[in-house]
């Protein structure tokens, strides 16, 4: 099955909004995101913290996965 110019064109325009896209967030000044990892961690928690808080309702987490 052929693709229509159309669907050719929408392909090229999103891969290369994908493929540059990192490049671009750079020069756009964007934070990056840095998670934290720990035996110690809980996945619940948002990984913002390299160690648990003093209530332990936050901290690393305990996976990537």
């Amino acid at each position: 099955m052929q693709r229509s110019g159309a669907n050719r064109l929408l392909t090229l325009v999103l891969t290369a909004c994908g493929l540059f896209s990192g490049m671009f967030s750079s020069c756009l000044g964007r934070a990056e995101t840095v998670l934290h990892v720990s035996p110690r961690g809980d996945d619940r928690w948002s990984g913002g913290f390299e160690s648990p808080n003093a209530e332990g309702t936050d901290g690393p987490l305990a996976s990537l996965i």
